[in-house]
């Protein structure tokens, strides 16, 4: 039941364009969000795995992770994926196994993340040209769209690998 539900969602957001000037967003859970435009196609901060609940499962509960939902979509059944951006290099935000379950069924994609975040990405064996490192205050640009980094808050303003990522076709200012 819970794979045939995966497989409809996915078809939706694989076939899903929304008209011009318009998004179409759908919740991933936990920080997870797939964003499209007419042009684009975006997920943010993918968690589609259990990576976390095995690796703290033998831990006390102030430590142990829980999803918060099922997991509503397998990473490989997401088609047409243009970017994964991961706000910072923990794991419910960036999941090695959700990106390349992402990049196996988008295998044109790229991965923006904080600078801080590459060695990760590195050492789970993502190709170097794939990830495009963006860290706070600077831009990456591409056609008709652009994608800015600000510092954000997690746990603290001080850690320097969390930002904000806000790509200009995802709203009306545009500065390239």
């Amino acid at each position: 039941m819970l794979i045939e539900k995966s497989r409809k969602l996915a078809e939706q957001i694989n076939a899903y364009r929304p008209p011009k000037d318009r998004l179409a967003i759908w919740w991933l859970g936990q920080s997870g969000f797939v964003v499209r435009s007419q042009r684009y196609s975006f997920v943010f901060d993918p968690y589609l795995s259990t990576t976390l609940e095995d690796a703290t499962k033998e831990m006390g509960p102030e430590i142990r992770h829980i999803r918060m939902t099922p997991i509503p979509v397998l990473p490989e059944e997401l088609t047409g994926v243009d970017y994964i951006i991961c706000s910072h290099d923990h794991g419910d935000h960036y999941d090695a196994a959700s990106v390349k379950g992402l990049l196996q069924g988008s295998p044109a994609a790229k991965i923006i993340v904080p600078p801080a975040a590459v060695p990760s990405l590195i050492r789970d064996g993502i190709e170097r040209e794939r990830i495009i490192p963006v860290g706070e205050g600077d831009r990456y640009c591409q056609e008709d769209m652009e994608v800015t980094a600000i510092r954000a808050k997690h746990n603290q303003f001080a850690a320097p690998c969390t930002m904000a990522v806000i790509p200009s076709c995802l709203t009306s200012f545009r500065s390239c």
